[in-house]
C-alpha cells in the first residue's frame, strides 16, 4: 500500500514538473497568456503535486478560476478533465502488484477471498489516505490580476477508482505471489504467465508488440508537432502518456479513426475524425508500415507457441475467431475506460453564464477495423509458422526465437505442456520458453537452445514456385495497400483538401471564369441578379485578382469574412460539425486582399477520398448611382435603376471580385465620364460608385425650343391668368379678354444634373379693354416673367414642365 501511494506522489511529482514546463514555453510564446499570468510558490508546487497524485490514480482532475473586478462585477468558472496519464498509473499498478507478490511470499493467504479481501482493504485505505492528502493540499494559483486558480482531484470517483487500480494491483500480486513459494521475483512472474489461458496471452503479447512497434512513432509524432519552443515540456508529456499516444497511433496506423467532438450549451460545435486518410504526417503514412510489420511478427510469434499442425486443414476455422474477439473486446473496453479523454467547463460572468464539454475518442468504426487486423493476425499466426519454416528455418528462429522455433518445430507446444498439471517445476521450464520472445538473447539459456533446428523437408521446384509467388503476391498486396493509403492521404492533403477547392474556386475568378465558379459555388442570389455573374462581365474588367493563395485557419466554427481592409476574421456563433474555414489571400489592383470561406464536409467519395464544398460565395453586391439624365452599363449590360432621393438614382448588381469600368449610356442630351468600380470582399463596406451626367448643347437647344412653344401656346389664349403660363395681368371685370404678345422670350439655363432648367428675362404685353366709372378704354401692360421646370428625356424626345419662375 504505502509502495504504491509513494509511486502515485513520484507521478504526481513529474506531472507537476510537466505543468510548470508546459506553463513556462506557453509563458515563453505568448508573454500575455496565462503561463506568464500565474505565480506558483514552493507551497503551490507541493500542493500540485498532491492533487496530480490523485488524478493519476483517479483520472479526474478539476480547476476553478474566479476573479472579482468591481463590487458589481465578477467572474467564475470551473473545469473538469477525465484522463489517465497511462505511463504513470501504470507504475502505481506495478509497484502495488510486486507489493502485493511480495506479501504473498512472507505472509501468505491460501483462501481465494483472503486474497480478495487483502486487496480491497489495501485499496479502500489508500484510496481514503490519498483522499485525505489531497483536501489538506488545496493549491490556489494567484496571478498578476485579481484572479486566482484552483485545483482539485478528490471525490468518489477518486475513492473507487483509487480502490480497483490500487486494490486490483494488490491482490493481482498475491495471485501471482501464489504461485511460487521460492525463486526469485522474476520466477514469480514467468510463471504466472506460463500458466495464463492461451488466448489472453497471446492477446498480450499482440499488445506488446504493438506498443513497440508504435511509440517510438508516438514520440517523434510528438517531437515534430511540439517545435523546438516546447521540447522538454513537451518529451516529459510524451513520456507521461506514452501509452496513451502509442494507442492513439495504433489506432490511426491500423486504419481506424479518432473522434474529437465538442459543444457549448448543449449544442455540438465540432466533430472531427482523424485518419491516416485525412492527415499530412508522413509518420503517420509510415505507421503503416509498422502497423503490417508489428501484425507480421507478432502472427509468427502466437504460431510458435502453438502446437505445430500438420495435415489438412491448414486453418482451423473452429477456434479462428477467439483471438480476434478477445482482441475487439480488449479494444473496446480500453477505449472506454482508459484510452480517450474528455473534459467539461462552465463559467459566468456577471449575470451572462454558459457551459462546454470535449472529448476524444475512438471513431465508431475503429473496432471494426481492428478486429479485421486481429482476424489478419489470428490467420497468419496459422499459417506463417509453416510457410517461413519451409522457406528457411533459420528466418523463424530469427522472428520467433531459437527456443520457440525448435519447440515449435518438434511438434510439442510451449503452452499446452505446462500448467498445474504440469507442476511447478514444468510450469517453470515451460514459462521460461514462452516468455522467450525472439533474437539471439535467448541462444544462451541452455545448451538445446544452441542445437540447430531440423531441416525441413526440401520443397520441390513446384512448390518453391508456388511459395515465391505466393509469399510475392501477398507482398505485393501489402505494398498496394500501403502504397493505396499513402496515395488517399496525400490525394486528400493536397489536390481534394479545403484548401484545394478553395484555390481552384479562386483561381477560377482570377482567369476570368466567371460561370465555372457559378458552377463551383453557388452565389446564393436570385436568378434574376445573375446577370452580372458572366465570363463576359469577369473578363471585361480591368483588373482581376492575382498571386491566389489559401490556408487554412480554423476547423468547427464560423467566421466573418473580412478582408485586409476590414479587420480580422471571427469565428463564434455559427459553427458547424465538419466545417472548415480557409482564407483566401490575393492581389487586386496591386493590394493585398483576404476573404475567408466557409467550406463544408461531404460524404466520401469511395469511402476514402474526401469530398468538399464552399459555402460562401465571392460574389459581392455593389451599388452603382446615377447623378443627372442617363444609365449606367456594365460590360454592355445596363444596371437595373430605380429612383433615390434628390433625383439620383441608384441600382444593385453582383459582381465577383475585380476592377469594372461603369459607362455612362449614349443619349445626345447629357454625357458623362466613365466611372471606376472597385469590388472587393471586405464584408464590411458595400462597393458603390456614382456616374455624374451633365447636360449638352443639345439639350439646352430642346428645351428652349418646347419653352418657346408652350409660351407661343400660352400667348395664343385670352384668360388675363391663363393656367400653366408664366405670366399674367389682373383686369376688371376678371373675364375680360386678353390680347397676348411676347416681346421677348426667356433665356434658359439647364441645371448641372440636365433635369430641370430655369427661364430670365421674358417679355410679353397684354392689351385688353379697361371698364371703369362708365366708361371703357383700350390699355396695354407690358409684363416681366420667368419660368422652371422639369426636363424629361425619352429617347429623341424633350419634354418640359413649365410654371412661373419664383426668381430674379
Amino acid at each position: 500500500m504505502g509502495v504504491g501511494l509513494a509511486v502515485a506522489l513520484v507521478g504526481g511529482i513529474l506531472l507537476a514538473l510537466t505543468v510548470g514546463l508546459l506553463l513556462g514555453s506557453e509563458a515563453a510564446a505568448d508573454p500575455g497568456g496565462l503561463g506568464s499570468m500565474l505565480r506558483v510558490d514552493a507551497g503551490a508546487f507541493i500542493g500540485l503535486a498532491v492533487k496530480l497524485a490523485g488524478f493519476l490514480v483517479g483520472g479526474e482532475l478539476q480547476a476553478g478560476i474566479g476573479s472579482s473586478g468591481s463590487a458589481f462585477v465578477s467572474a467564475a468558472g470551473s473545469a473538469s478533465l477525465w484522463a489517465f496519464p497511462l505511463t504513470l498509473t501504470a507504475a502505481v499498478v506495478a509497484a502495488s502488484a510486486w507489493w502485493g507478490i511480495r506479501q504473498q511470499r512472507r505472509n501468505a493467504l491460501a483462501v481465494w477471498w483472503h486474497r480478495a479481501a487483502y486487496g480491497v482493504a489495501v485499496g479502500l485505505v489508500a484510496s481514503v489516505l490519498l483522499l485525505i492528502a489531497v483536501a489538506l493540499a488545496a493549491p490556489r494559483f494567484g496571478t498578476t490580476g485579481e484572479s486566482h486558480v484552483y485545483l482539485a482531484t478528490g471525490g468518489a470517483r477518486l475513492v473507487i477508482v483509487g480502490m480497483l487500480v490500487i486494490g486490483g494491483s494488490a491482490w493481482l500480486g498475491r495471485e501471482v505471489g501464489r504461485g511460487v513459494s521460492g525463486g526469485t521475483l522474476f520466477e514469480a512472474v514467468r510463471h504466472c504467465w506460463a500458466n495464463l489461458p492461451r488466448i489472453p496471452r497471446e492477446a498480450l503479447g499482440y499488445a506488446a508488440f504493438g506498443f513497440i512497434g508504435f511509440a517510438p512513432i508516438a514520440l517523434i509524432l510528438t517531437a515534430v508537432q511540439a517545435g523546438e519552443e516546447a521540447g522538454p515540456a513537451a518529451a516529459l508529456a510524451a513520456f507521461v502518456f506514452l501509452p496513451n499516444l502509442a494507442a492513439a497511433v495504433g489506432v490511426l496506423a491500423q486504419l481506424g479513426g479518432l473522434t474529437f467532438g465538442a459543444s457549448v450549451n448543449d449544442v455540438a460545435t465540432v466533430s472531427e475524425t482523424a485518419s491516416v486518410f485525412n492527415s499530412e504526417s508522413a509518420w503517420l503514412w509510415l505507421s503503416l508500415l509498422v502497423a503490417v510489420a508489428v501484425s507480421l511478427v507478432a502472427a509468427v510469434w502466437i504460431g510458435t507457441r502453438r502446437t505445430r499442425r500438420t495435415g489438412a486443414p491448414v486453418i482451423d476455422w473452429r477456434s479462428a475467431w477467439r483471438l480476434p474477439a478477445v482482441v475487439t473486446a480488449a479494444w473496446i473496453v480500453f477505449g472506454l475506460l482508459l484510452f480517450g479523454a474528455s473534459a467539461a467547463a462552465n463559467g459566468t460572468v456577471w449575470l451572462l453564464s454558459g457551459r462546454g464539454a470535449a472529448a476524444l475518442s475512438m471513431a465508431w468504426w475503429s473496432p471494426l477495423v481492428l478486429l479485421l487486423w486481429a482476424a489478419a493476425v489470428e490467420m497468419g499466426a496459422q499459417t506463417l509458422p509453416a510457410l517461413i519454416f519451409r522457406v528457411s528455418p533459420r528466418v523463424l528462429s530469427v522472428i520467433a526465437g531459437r527456443r520457440a522455433a525448435k519447440t515449435w518445430a518438434d511438434g510439442s507446444s510451449p503452452i499446452d505442456v505446462g500448467g498445474a498439471e504440469a507442476g511447478v517445476e514444468g510450469a517453470d521450464a515451460v514459462g521460461a520458453d514462452a516468455i522467450d520472445v525472439g533474437g539471439d538473447a535467448a541462444d544462451a539459456v541452455g545448451a538445446e537452445a544452441r542445437d540447430d533446428l531440423d531441416a525441413p523437408r526440401p520443397l520441390s521446384p513446384e512448390a518453391k514456385k508456388r511459395v515465391i509467388v505466393a509469399a510475392a503476391g501477398v507482398g505485393g498486396l501489402v505494398l498496394i495497400g500501403v502504397a493505396s493509403a499513402i496515395t488517399v492521404s496525400v490525394v486528400n492533403a493536397t489536390v481534394r483538401s479545403p484548401e484545394a477547392i478553395v484555390t481552384e474556386y479562386v483561381g477560377h475568378i482570377a482567369a476570368g471564369r466567371a460561370e465555372a465558379a457559378n458552377a463551383l459555388v453557388d452565389p446564393n442570389v436570385p436568378n434574376a441578379d445573375r446577370e452580372f455573374l458572366t465570363d463576359d462581365v469577369l473578363m471585361s474588367a480591368t483588373d482581376r485578382i492575382s498571386d491566389v493563395d489559401a490556408r487554412l485557419v480554423a476547423a468547427g466554427g464560423a467566421a466573418g469574412a473580412y478582408g485586409a481592409d476590414g479587420g480580422a476574421s471571427a469565428y463564434g456563433a455559427d459553427r458547424g460539425a465538419g466545417d472548415r474555414f480557409v482564407e483566401a489571400t490575393f492581389k487586386l489592383d496591386g493590394v493585398d486582399q483576404s476573404a475567408t470561406l466557409r467550406v463544408e464536409q461531404l460524404d466520401n467519395e469511395w469511402l476514402v477520398l474526401d469530398r468538399w464544398r464552399i459555402t460562401t460565395s465571392l460574389a459581392t453586391e455593389a451599388v452603382v448611382g446615377v447623378n443627372g439624365m442617363g444609365g449606367a452599363q456594365v460590360a454592355g449590360l445596363d444596371v437595373p435603376l430605380v429612383d433615390a432621393q434628390f433625383g439620383a438614382a441608384e441600382g444593385t448588381v453582383v459582381l465577383y471580385p475585380g476592377i469594372y469600368e461603369v459607362a455612362p449610356t449614349s443619349s445626345p442630351f447629357s454625357e458623362a465620364e466613365p466611372a471606376r468600380l472597385a469590388v472587393v470582399p471586405s464584408g464590411v463596406d458595400v462597393a458603390y460608385v456614382q456616374v455624374e451626367y451633365a447636360p449638352t448643347e443639345a439639350l439646352r437647344d430642346a428645351v428652349q425650343e418646347e419653352l418657346t412653344a408652350q409660351i407661343d401656346a400660352c400667348a395664343s389664349r385670352t384668360e388675363a391668368r391663363p393656367d400653366g403660363c408664366p405670366f399674367s395681368v389682373f383686369v376688371y371685370p376678371s373675364d375680360t379678354p386678353v390680347a397676348w404678345e411676347i416681346v421677348e422670350y426667356p433665356t434658359i439655363e439647364i441645371d448641372e444634373d440636365g433635369l430641370g432648367y430655369r427661364a430670365r428675362g421674358g417679355e410679353a404685353t397684354a392689351t385688353y379693354t379697361s371698364s371703369g366709372f362708365g366708361s371703357q378704354a383700350e390699355r396695354t401692360t407690358a409684363e416681366e416673367f420667368t419660368a422652371a421646370g422639369q426636363v424629361t428625356v425619352d429617347g429623341d424626345a424633350v419634354d418640359i414642365t413649365m410654371e412661373r419662375g419664383f426668381f430674379w
